[in-house]
């Protein structure tokens, strides 16, 4: 695979557009006293303009994002964007975090230098990742899909295929909202690969069955029972997730919860603080 290095640097050009296209925005009407009823508020987004316009620093926030390790790679044919960086401990973990819609991988860099570095910020370097963040297709600074199909699974190859390219075998996989949902079908479809996920802010066809969490929460040592080997936990599938994937064709939730899971996977459920734990 064909890493290169990349920065992150804007025309100047398209710095001047943005501000001419501030400058001549058509501002709309809004009724006296609505504020937030109908929509934004026309005051506070005549405000957001002007700060844009008189304050917002684009290149100071470039120095910033510059800051981490970017790279640009063909993955499969594709164009990906992504930030790697390498943990500071004795075997650092390998973690790809994948952000949502309509996010970037901007709103993850808070969490890079703790997870890379966690004994810098009290941790235990012990627990340090090296950590891979990828823009998503047609996001950030990647490649725009070319053709369809850039479902969930079809970016969870992607990743797949980038990890193995960065030298890692094994690897954790985290994601939020649209995240979620390549995390969960990496787990599903590259179990081989994937040592665990953990997902937050699930969109709803991928939501944890409660009823059977909340019955097995005080069966620790009984719910691993109920699944079969696999690499996704016990998701409800309603038909709306990754529906042109022919791997997810056809499964469908048990109509009792309490059934056994039809999706196989090893896991636990800590009852203790809703933990997912995959092996």
């Amino acid at each position: 695979m064909d890493i290169q290095p990349f920065t992150v640097q804007i025309p100047e050009a398209d710095l001047v557009d943005l501000q001419m296209r501030l400058a001549r925005t058509r501002w709309p009407d809004e009724i006296a006293g609505a504020d937030w009823e109908y929509g934004t508020s026309l005051d506070y987004l005549h405000d957001l303009v002007r700060y844009c316009q008189e304050h917002f620093d684009w290149r100071a926030q470039e120095r910033a994002i510059n800051a981490f390790a970017h790279f640009r790679a063909a993955v499969d044919g594709v164009g990906i964007h992504f930030i790697h960086q390498r943990g500071t401990g004795p075997a650092p973990l390998p973690l790809i975090i994948t952000h949502g819609w309509p996010g970037s991988f901007i709103e993850l860099l808070k969490i890079v230098p703790l997870l890379s570095d966690p004994a810098r910020y009290g941790g235990d370097a012990r627990d340090a990742f090296d950590v891979v963040i990828p823009s998503l297709p047609g996001y950030g600074f990647s490649d725009r899909p070319s053709e369809r199909g850039m479902h969930p699974f079809r970016i969870a190859d992607l990743w797949a295929e980038l990890m193995a390219g960065l030298g890692y075998q094994r690897f954790g996989a985290q994601g939020g909202d649209w995240g979620s949902s390549v995390a969960t079908c990496l787990g599903f479809a590259h179990a081989d690969m994937v040592v665990g996920i953990h997902l937050n802010d699930l969109p709803g066809s991928y939501a944890p069955c409660i009823t059977y969490i909340i019955y097995h929460s005080n069966k620790k040592d009984t719910i691993a029972l109920h699944m079969q080997p696999v690499a996704v936990l016990f998701h409800r599938y309603q038909g709306a997730a990754c529906p042109l994937d022919p791997r997810l064709r056809g499964l469908r939730p048990p109509k009792n919860p309490l059934e056994p899971n039809p999706y196989p996977l090893p896991a636990l459920y800590d009852h203790t603080n809703g933990t997912m734990h995959l092996n």
